[in-house]
């Protein structure tokens, strides 16, 4: 659903889908716990009923929400802001899990202070400045900038010497064989104290990320980083400070593959978000229905994130060129 909420957040910039996305997600909250305050009264189709309901206003909350906030992320042309944008999401993913485990079936009643604080959330993004324009067209922010001001300057990370269809292609299909290549990395921790360190590793990476394409270029920072990580992988299973590391090294690329996707959808961020994340889904599929086993783990998983590399350098590029004669561009 991501790709479709992204380009209706490109289309209806005004609309404030954030808020939107927020108060479906703190619905969601609130049906599940519903649901399970209702699972040992007759009817059960109303248990059923509030389940599904939950399920699908947490979902489609979800997907808006990402599907906006990847959009203002990726606004102002600085891939750190995209980096840390993510970054938070693997806290959340981390910390999310862990809480359903220690609460077990009373997660929703363990989650309900969620609400109030998403509340609160939203009436601050509906008091604050909107974030830079610059989804409804490129060419209009470079070629016409305020009066005394300089003009915006959107990242250009993408390489435009090779065809859209190509770079697209390669973007999309390196965020799917390095999600897939991460499932491989094993953490021999507990349950707990992995999904915990794995998450603030996840998260680390993807802000630093961010930073070091800013300063340093999108082909440089993303190919290095896969590149470093490669004896991590394979060694994932020896060690946990390995895995760590290997995880912390593939999700440093996240915010560089998010800047070569807006740049390639020039006008299009949310678009360009939505199809990053959706890859992402389409790897995670994968690891659940073709799991790896810890002897294959080491070999497909420094394979895939080799070729993953060979993509980003591919698909990126270091230096900006002016944005009004270079790129393509939709709409």
């Amino acid at each position: 659903m991501q790709p479709i909420f992204g380009y209706a957040v490109d289309r209806k910039p005004a609309f404030p889908w954030a808020v939107l996305g927020i108060g479906l997600t703190a619905a969601g909250v609130l049906l599940a716990a519903a649901a399970l305050s209702v699972m040992a009264a007759p009817p059960k189709a109303f248990f059923f009923v509030l389940t599904a309901a939950g399920v699908l206003f947490f979902a489609v909350g979800n997907a808006v929400f990402h599907a906006a906030g990847g959009r203002a992320a990726l606004a102002n042309g600085k891939m750190s802001w995209a980096g840390i944008f993510v970054s938070s999401g693997a806290l959340g993913v981390a910390g999310g899990a862990v809480l359903a485990r220690v609460a077990g079936q009373s997660f929703p009643f363990a989650a309900a202070p969620l609400p109030p604080l998403i509340a609160a959330c939203s009436l601050f993004l509906l008091r604050s400045k909107k974030p830079p324009d610059v989804a409804g067209g490129f060419k209009r922010v470079v070629a016409e900038p305020d009066e005394g001001k300089p003009a915006a300057r959107p990242f250009d990370a993408a390489n435009r010497r090779l065809p859209f269809a190509f770079v697209l292609t390669a973007i999309l299909l390196s965020v799917v064989v390095r999600a897939y290549a991460g499932g491989g990395v094993r953490l021999s921790l507990g349950i707990i104290p992995a999904l915990l360190i794995a998450g603030a590793a996840a998260a680390l990476g993807k802000a630093a990320g961010g930073f070091f394409a800013d300063k340093f270029g999108a082909r440089a920072t993303g190919t290095a980083a896969l590149a470093v990580s490669l004896p991590f992988v394979y060694f994932s299973g020896a060690h946990p400070v390995f895995a760590v590391l290997a995880i912390l090294f593939i999700n440093a690329t996240m915010p560089v593959t998010l800047g070569a996707c807006a740049s390639l959808l020039r006008g299009y961020p949310g678009l360009a978000f939505g199809l990053t994340a959706f890859a992402l889904v389409i790897g995670s599929l994968f690891i659940w229905f073709l799991p790896l086993s810890d002897s294959a783990a080491a070999f497909v998983g420094v394979s895939l994130t080799a070729v993953s590399a060979v993509l980003t350098f591919l698909f990126t590029k270091n230096k900006s060129s002016p944005l009004q004669t270079a790129g393509y561009h939709i709409g």
